[in-house]
């Protein structure tokens, strides 16, 4: 047996020898993800405790032990977060409350987002008087200030909000960033381009996808690192080799991907 003792040098617990040959697994709650594959590097070494997410299920989940798992079509998981709060009756911090309503202002696009629900928008009600700011303000400085195609080098650019997903044995990639119009992306589009290649290769995906989402007009250009047969049924412009214009789409989940996931299937059949 050894005696634990804390940073004031006052006994906190005992130790065993069979804490050391055999360690605790570590212990994680899925947040904003419910797929193996989004999760960090080790997750099959920890137990799962909980799950809170606004995602499709998959990769295959599966725990020892009943846990709570929480999935819904909201807009934002921040959504969900914030509704915990509320509904335990905590007080966030205005600094913790802003950081909710940022999660939800940018998932949603400002509740411009087909995702957006009316859960979503009653949430953001209640942040809106706990934040220390103008929500409207903030909104505009947010998505004008926030641009990775300004700010980010193009791997950053790819990395930043990324996600992999395997439909049919098929691997893929879609990443999203907004943007207040399209003029950076043009400027940089072919170093875009060579960055999707190289994410794709790296991570022996079939092929990558980058949504550039312009929240002014509510459209996006969608490029592709490699176009499959399955791109040959899309029904939307294409402008460019590998590059897309997508009217009206804004959603990567409720929009681009079931689109991906139905073209794919059909190339299979």
């Amino acid at each position: 047996v050894f005696p634990v003792v804390g940073d004031n040098g006052l006994l906190a617990g005992i130790s065993f020898k069979s804490d050391v040959i055999n360690p605790p697994r570590p212990q994680l709650v899925l947040v904003d993800h419910n797929e193996l594959t989004q999760a960090v590097a080790g997750v099959e070494e920890a137990d799962v405790l909980e799950v809170l997410d606004h995602h499709r299920l998959g990769g295959g989940l599966k725990s020892a032990q009943p846990i709570r798992f929480v999935n819904e079509p909201v807009g934002s998981t921040c959504t969900l977060v914030a509704r915990q709060y509320r509904d335990a009756g905590i007080e966030p911090e205005e600094s913790l409350a802003l950081c909710m309503a940022s999660g939800i202002i940018s998932d949603t696009l400002f509740l411009k987002s087909p995702t957006t629900t009316t859960v979503d928008r009653t949430i953001l009600e209640w942040l809106r008087p706990r934040c220390s700011v103008d929500l409207d303000d903030f909104a505009r400085t947010f998505f004008e200030i926030g641009s990775a195609l300004r700010t980010s080098t193009p791997d950053g650019v790819v990395q930043e909000d990324c996600k992999e997903f395997v439909e049919r044995d098929i691997r893929f990639s879609i990443s999203q960033i907004e943007e207040t119009g399209f003029d950076l992306f043009w400027e940089r589009k072919d170093e875009l381009r060579v960055a999707l290649v190289a994410y794709a290769d790296k991570h022996r995906l079939d092929f990558s996808a980058l949504l550039i989402t312009d929240v002014v007009s509510n459209g996006s250009l969608l490029l592709l690192s490699r176009e499959t047969e399955a791109w040959e049924e899309i029904n939307y412009p294409r402008i460019d080799p590998g590059l897309y214009a997508l009217k009206n789409v804004v959603s990567r989940k409720k929009q681009l991907l079931p689109l991906v996931t139905q073209l794919i299937q059909t190339a299979v059949l």
